[in-house]
């Protein structure tokens, strides 16, 4: 399945990653893709509010990855962390590999989140939701693909 949504504010960002949220069981991808500025940490932000992640959620560029408990409610069902991870500034996929996210890729109890996943396409899974952002028309205004065969966001 394949979505297009246009995105006009923070608000309806926050929206959109609460709908993504509730997709979420544990164990899935997300591969975020988009040049700078386009949405991908504000996405992850709203994703990470939406799970009741209280700590200040920033792109990890520099750490590369970063995980975040999750608050257990019963609709995210054994989901008990997200891992955002940053892959703008590695040389190659080994690096992600030394730091530990082959650990939390396809975890039960976590979802992981990759920024410039089109800069690591080995990592990706091939059952990963694909989110791209876009810059929209005007300079607020973003476009955002979805797909994943299951995706109801």
């Amino acid at each position: 399945m394949k979505k297009n949504i246009t995105i006009r504010s923070i608000k309806e960002m926050n929206s959109f990653a609460l709908a993504v949220a509730r997709t979420l069981h544990g164990g899935e991808t997300l591969a975020l893709t988009g040049e700078l500025g386009a949405g991908k940490t504000a996405f992850v932000k709203g994703l990470a509010k939406a799970l009741g992640i209280e700590q200040i959620v920033q792109s990890p560029t520099f750490l590369l990855m970063k995980c975040y408990p999750v608050r257990p409610r019963a609709t995210h069902r054994a989901l008990r962390a997200i891992c955002h991870v940053d892959a703008y500034r590695i040389k190659n996929e080994r690096e992600l590999l030394a730091i530990g996210l082959a650990e939390h890729l396809g975890d039960p109890q976590t979802a992981t989140v990759i920024e410039w996943a089109d800069l690591v396409p080995e990592l990706i899974p091939a059952n990963a939701i694909k989110i791209k952002f876009e810059h929209g028309s005007n300079g607020k205004e973003r476009v955002v693909s979805i797909s994943h065969p299951h995706a109801n966001a």
